[in-house]
């Protein structure tokens, strides 16, 4: 990952690890900051230092190619179902499919987006901001077609 050399405070992977250990019940979590859209939503749910946490919710359809520069994220997996698409590389993710629980990591660099199943779709982006990045949302750390952000 081309940034990490940038970021001082914690290794990205031992955050992720850190993350899935807690063992979270993702879907009650409460929202510290809450960003939404057109019928999506990203909620900030845990902090530290330049590390965050987002719970990403998205209704069936496509999401543009996009990337977040100067943000590295690892990608989990939580329910609903779709396609990730970065660069080449298609990941398929289905709640029904054990293989889906993986972890994608995506460099800040790299363009990504997908196409999202009829129920939609839920995934924590845990995330690492370079360190002349103030912590906000992905949803407002974005380089492709606009978004619209409600709040």
């Amino acid at each position: 990952m081309k940034e990490l050399s940038h970021i001082k405070n914690h290794s990205l992977h031992a955050y992720v690890r850190w993350v899935i250990s807690q063992q979270w019940d993702v879907l009650s979590m409460r929202a510290i900051e809450a960003r939404l859209g057109p019928g999506w939503e990203v909620d900030v749910v845990h902090r530290d230092e330049n590390c965050q946490v987002e719970r990403v919710s998205v209704p069936a359809g496509t999401i543009a190619l996009h990337r977040h520069p100067g943000v590295e994220t690892c990608e989990y997996f939580v329910c609903g179902s779709g396609v990730l698409q970065i660069g080449a590389r298609r990941v398929e993710l289905d709640e029904s499919q054990p293989s889906s629980r993986q972890i994608v990591p995506i460099p800040s660099w790299a363009w990504h987006g997908g196409t999202v199943g009829p129920q939609g779709i839920v995934f924590l982006s845990i995330q690492q901001w370079r360190d002349d990045l103030a912590l906000s949302s992905v949803a407002e750390v974005w380089d492709g077609p606009s978004v619209k952000v409600i709040i």
